[in-house]
């Protein structure tokens, strides 16, 4: 099991699945898809995984989403959004029994605490579940950058992002007609992530993470499991997501092209 992990999780999820016409099938929160989130990050922090959060806020607002707003504004309803979503899930964690915890990089009275790098550590050490809210508190940034920056500050072994994909994939599914296929990368690197413009990790967050040698995987959230089979570290993820190296060699990068495996999209 990793030591300490920062877990991306995208906040659309928080809503439930997707019907078969593409809509969601609940509102802003799917109490049995977000119920076994919670259960599944408060077993791994069972198992003595010091456990950081990084919540977005798709399930409210998508800022990407509403064009004719300025850009900045969009940002700032996203960050709220997400501290939302922060809210939601402490007290979730809270009736389970465990102490969460939710920082922003800004300030919001009595609703959050204000980030401290050292406060957090202390609070990871603790046991506590951290939940990072608001994103990096400035416009044009996205959560996976936060929570690459978080991975970093605080000495992460692993920054995981949780998101509704198969993996790493070579074209986004979602902008493909029903019935075509798609490769899906079980091993790679952010060097050939970047080149390729495989956008799946925001491209911000990926470079961060190269410089910081710091490596990271990118997993199925719909698998049930699959936060405590991330958080192992073996190659267990492999059946639900893609690793994601720091480094690999030209080499080995192209093997990896040709071994991908191949899905068909179906809704």
């Amino acid at each position: 099991m990793f030591k300490r992990v920062i877990i991306k999780l995208s906040g659309e999820y928080l809503a439930g699945e997707m019907d078969e016409s593409g809509e969601r099938t609940g509102a802003h929160f799917d109490e049995a898809v977000s119920g076994r989130i919670v259960g599944e990050i408060m077993y791994v922090r069972g198992r003595g995984v010091e456990t950081g959060l990084v919540i977005g806020g798709g399930n409210f607002w998508r800022g990407a989403e509403a064009p004719a707003m300025d850009r900045v504004s969009a940002d700032k309803m996203g960050m709220l959004a997400s501290v939302m979503n922060a809210v939601y899930l402490s007290d979730a964690f809270r009736r389970g029994g465990v102490n969460a915890r939710v920082l922003t990089p800004f300030a919001m009275g009595g609703f959050t605490e204000n980030y401290n790098r050292d406060a957090a550590d202390a609070y990871l050490k603790a046991g506590d579940i951290l939940i990072f809210a608001g994103g990096t508190g400035h416009p044009f940034f996205s959560t996976d950058t936060i929570a690459a920056i978080r991975g970093a500050e605080l000495r992460a072994d692993c920054v995981l992002f949780a998101k509704g994909v198969e993996g790493v994939c070579d074209t986004d599914p979602k902008k493909l007609p029903v019935g075509a296929t798609y490769g899906v990368y079980r091993e790679i690197s952010y060097r050939k992530m970047i080149r390729d413009g495989l956008a799946v990790v925001d491209m911000a967050a990926a470079q961060l993470l190269m410089q910081q040698k710091l490596n990271s995987a990118l997993f199925d959230v719909r698998y049930e499991g699959g936060i405590p089979l991330a958080c192992e570290g073996g190659d267990g993820i492999l059946k639900i997501g893609t690793k994601i190296y720091f480094y690999m060699d030209s080499e080995r990068e192209d093997d990896l092209c040709r071994s991908k495996q191949i899905f068909t999209k179906t809704k």
